[in-house]
């Protein structure tokens, strides 16, 4: 038998294994789809490369998730724009626009009375992209108020791909961006930073599952850490032409629940009013699930079903 070298048996495997890429428009994001944010405290993102496998099952310190709502833009938006971030009850909307080879930033509004607007777009991903791929773009603009210039680069690498564990089951498929940014305002020092962030994306939803971002400011007075955690909210759509709102029923529940889907559910978890995670056992009766919520303590919850082709979420009362 002919010697093959381990290093070619090794690209050889490599080269057969899953490899997500992430083909026009994938991780743009369309009026229509909403999601619910968590923000907890900060984790490890793990290593780069190839067949990955990522815990993220049980993040720490999650607050109460926050609609995300991508709103059809309104007449007094720019004339390239595509789509609109809304989030929350806050009257804050970011505003993006879907090219054919790019997801671009043209203006957000992070606070009341605040805006940051691009006269050069920032890239947020572009596309098609395969594992190691990388770009660097650069973006400018100006802060109001107090009305600052501001410059920087954006910098992302497709550094890895595999599977990521989620307090609801694993997600395979997963690929990731590693995002390096540098902010510039002369103006205003303080503001100055630099992002180290790392976003997973599932095949079935352009919000990433999971975003990790690391602050710190040029200056060194201010360092900021936390992570991100979406789940698809089909719930209470208004634009979204596929979404089917579940029922729990009773509501409010004591013990056992009925919820009617024809869907194959892998898993199920309830979310509480503080973004903490709690497994649910179910069983199958033709076509409802029923789930047992009588270990969890009263309050409002959002139950996600786990299926084979994303996440269900439907809310309820636990009396």
């Amino acid at each position: 038998m002919k010697h093959v070298p381990v290093l070619a048996l090794l690209l050889l495997a490599l080269r057969g294994m899953a490899q997500p890429d992430i083909p026009a428009g994938m991780a743009s994001r369309e009026p229509g789809q909403h999601f619910l944010r968590s923000y907890c405290d900060t984790v490890a993102p793990g290593t780069a490369g190839p067949a990955q496998t990522w815990d993220m099952s049980a993040v720490p310190g999650c607050d109460t998730p926050i609609l995300y709502d991508w709103i059809t833009p309104g007449p007094a938006a720019p004339a390239a724009c595509t789509a609109v971030l809304h989030y929350g009850t806050t009257s804050s909307l970011d505003v993006f626009a879907a090219t054919p080879a790019a997801f671009q930033l043209l203006r957000t509004a992070p606070f009341p009375n605040e805006a940051w607007t691009y006269d050069d777009p920032l890239d947020v991903v572009r596309y098609p992209m395969s594992f190691g791929d990388t770009y660097t773009d650069t973006f400018s603009g100006i802060h109001a108020p107090p009305g600052g210039a501001f410059s920087g680069t954006h910098t992302v690498t497709y550094d890895a791909y595999g599977a990521a564990t989620m307090p609801w089951g694993t997600v395979s498929g997963v690929f990731r961006l590693h995002i390096q940014d540098t902010l510039y305002i002369p103006a205003e020092d303080f503001r100055s930073y630099t992002l180290d962030a790392y976003e997973y994306f599932s095949p079935d939803m352009r919000e990433p599952l999971v975003r990790i971002t690391n602050y710190r400011s040029l200056d060194g007075s201010y360092r900021n850490g936390g992570t991100s955690l979406f789940v698809a909210d089909p719930t209470g759509v208004d634009e979204h032409p596929t979404a089917t709102a579940l029922t729990l029923t009773p509501d409010p529940a004591q013990g056992a629940a009925r919820v009617r889907t024809d869907k194959r559910v892998i898993a199920a978890q309830a979310i509480d009013a503080v973004g903490r995670m709690h497994g649910i056992p179910f069983t199958r009766a033709d076509h409802e699930l029923l789930v047992d919520v009588s270990a969890l303590t009263p309050g409002t919850y959002c139950l996600l079903l786990r299926t084979d082709t994303g996440l269900l979420p439907v809310r309820f009362v636990k009396e």
